[in-house]
């Protein structure tokens, strides 16, 4: 189970914190295999926000309900 070794811009970590301090909703949208996603998520402390990892989805490559997923919930979230 590799930890990659991989950090966030510090000016992207604070866009992020305002946009969150704000209210606004932060999903993420990945591709690949799950727990390698998970492990970078966790690595750029990205874990806490809405996460639509495809092959959580049965894809393995960017689709357009997958996106159409993320807006759906993300604007759930925000109504």
């Amino acid at each position: 189970n590799h930890q990659p070794t991989i950090s966030l811009p510090e000016d992207i970590k604070k866009m992020l914190k305002e946009l969150d301090q704000s209210g606004i909703t932060i999903g993420v949208l990945t591709d690949g295999r799950c727990l390698t996603q998970r492990n970078k998520l966790n690595a750029l402390g990205l874990h806490d926000y809405k996460v639509f990892i495809s092959s959580e989805y049965g894809s393995e490559k960017p689709e357009k309900w997958v996106g159409r997923l993320s807006q759906r919930e993300t604007s759930t979230l925000c109504s």
